[in-house]
């Protein structure tokens, strides 16, 4: 059976910005939809007992995924595997990131 997340079920006045939380649907994927135009801006280091995949639909973020730094430019995907410590920054005046969670329930370990 298929689940449709309209927007009205993840998404929040400011522009393109939201959660959804897989287990909804009863599925093992969930979502957090970050527009942010402000430079650096996003969240700090942290970690997830899954696997995550980020997005980059629209301008510049820089990400560091373990001991790696990355830019990251519109049409990017990095794949971060479970338990690597990460965090994002927005560049420039945009980052639009869709972070997809492979779990029901997104949960972090903040490290910062």
């Amino acid at each position: 059976m298929v689940h449709i997340a309209r927007r009205a079920d993840w998404a929040r006045e400011d522009g393109w910005n939201g959660a959804w939380d897989g287990e909804l649907g009863d599925t093992n994927v969930s979502f957090i939809f970050s527009d942010r135009t402000e430079p650096g801006l996003g969240p700090k280091l942290h970690r997830h007992d899954y696997d995550e995949v980020q997005i980059v639909r629209r301008g510049q973020a820089w990400f560091q995924v373990g001991d790696r730094e990355v830019t990251a430019e519109e049409g990017d995907i990095l794949v971060i595997p479970a338990g690597t410590p990460h965090k994002v920054r927005t560049l420039g005046d945009r980052s639009d990131v869709i972070s997809v969670h492979l779990t029901a329930r997104k949960a972090a370990t903040w490290l910062e």
